[in-house]
């Protein structure tokens, strides 16, 4: 866990990079890794300056976020 973990049950993992000339990779989850669940759906979404966004209600889902 890291020092920076404030959110009960949030895990902060550090990320494999693979870095070359040409750039950087990072690993951000992979299958045989003890964090995931199973794979459902990947997407990217953009807000729009002044536009809110939130997210709808479920009553169990699990979330991989990368910053």
């Amino acid at each position: 866990m890291s020092e920076f973990n404030e959110i009960d049950g949030v895990v902060v993992k550090s990320l494999k990079q693979i870095a070359d000339y040409r750039g950087s990779v990072l690993h951000m989850l992979r299958c045989d890794e003890i964090l995931f669940n199973k794979f459902g759906e990947i997407y990217f979404s953009e807000i729009n300056p002044g536009a809110v966004k939130a997210w709808k209600k479920h009553k169990k889902t699990n979330l991989n976020l990368t910053v």
